[in-house]
C-alpha cells in the first residue's frame, strides 16, 4: 500500500516537472523569436537606409541626416529605458528567488497542484479518506538553495540603477 502511494505521488510529480519544463521551454522559444523578429526589422530598416543613401550618392544629391543612425530613441532616453529595465528585471529576479529559496520549490498555485494531484489519485482508485490523507499539507522542506541566492539579483538592480543614474546625471548636464 505504502509504495502504491509513493509511485502515486512520484507521478504527480513527475508530469509537473515535465508541465513547468513545457511552459519555460514554450516562454523560451517565444521570447527567441521575438527578439528575432525584431532584429529581422532592425536589418531591414538599415537596409533600406543603406540603398537610399548609395542612390543619394550615385545621383549627387546629398546625403539625408544621419542622426538616427545609432539609436532609433533619442540619446539619454536610452539610458532611461535601459535602466528601467534591468531595474525591473533585478528587483524581479530576487522576488522570485527569494520566495523559490523560502519555500524549497518554484513559486506555484498550490491550491492548483492539489486538485490536480487529487484527480488523478482518483483515477487510480484511491478513497476520499486516502486522498485527504496524501494530499495533506506537508511540513516546509529545508529550501534547496540557501536563503542568499535571491541576492544575486542585486547584480541587474545595480546595472538599471546605474542607467537610471547615468541618465539624470546627463539630464543635468544638458540643461
Amino acid at each position: 500500500m505504502k509504495h502504491s502511494s509513493d509511485r502515486a505521488s512520484l507521478k504527480v510529480r513527475m508530469t509537473d516537472d515535465a508541465l513547468f519544463a513545457l511552459i519555460f521551454g514554450s516562454v523560451l522559444l517565444a521570447v527567441t523569436g521575438l527578439v528575432a523578429y525584431f532584429m529581422t526589422l532592425r536589418f531591414r530598416r538599415r537596409e533600406m537606409q543603406h540603398r537610399e543613401w548609395m542612390a543619394a550618392i550615385e545621383k549627387g544629391v546629398p546625403l539625408p541626416e544621419l542622426n538616427g543612425l545609432e539609436t532609433s530613441m533619442g540619446g539619454s532616453r536610452a539610458y532611461l529605458l535601459k535602466g528601467l529595465v534591468w531595474l525591473a528585471c533585478g528587483v524581479t529576479l530576487m522576488l522570485f528567488l527569494s520566495v523559490w529559496t523560502s519555500t524549497g520549490q518554484p513559486p506555484t498555485l498550490d491550491l492548483d497542484t492539489k486538485v490536480r494531484e487529487a484527480q488523478q489519485l482518483r483515477e487510480l482508485g484511491y478513497t476520499d479518506q486516502q486522498i485527504r490523507g496524501l494530499t495533506a499539507p506537508t511540513p516546509r522542506a529545508r529550501p534547496i538553495f540557501p536563503i542568499g541566492l535571491s541576492l544575486i539579483g542585486l547584480v541587474p538592480t545595480g546595472i538599471g540603477a546605474a542607467y537610471l543614474v547615468f541618465y539624470r546625471l546627463e539630464q543635468r548636464r544638458a540643461r
